[in-house]
């Protein structure tokens, strides 16, 4: 649970910077207000499903303290991406996302 909440908070993370028209500049992302937009809600909906499933993963408050490390560790992560390798954001995002909402999936199911 932990691992594909880290994936979905990587996902909503990258989609919020992608969604600024600088990080999306730096990406060789679409800087269409369309595309941005579809970024900041998709990165929203992200950062809220991956709190759905830790919280849903046991005791909330605990939860919460977890997703909020979480949360650090994946705004960490975005960081480097797209401080050193900007277009990896770019090519990695659409993959990460899927397998994050594959993962969330199966984890529900169980």
């Amino acid at each position: 649970m932990i691992a594909s909440s880290l994936l979905l908070a990587s996902a909503g993370l990258a989609l919020l910077a992608l969604s600024m028209q600088r990080h999306a500049a730096q990406a060789g992302w679409p800087r269409t207000a369309p595309g941005r937009a579809a970024c900041r809600i998709g990165g929203w909906g992200a950062l809220a499903g991956s709190a759905a499933l830790r919280i849903a993963g046991g005791d909330w408050p605990i939860a919460l303290v977890e997703w909020t490390g979480i949360v650090g560790l994946a705004a960490a992560l975005v960081t480097l991406t797209l401080t050193y390798r900007p277009t990896f954001a770019r090519t990695a995002l659409a993959p990460l996302f899927i397998l994050a909402a594959l993962l969330a999936a199966l984890l529900a199911a169980v």
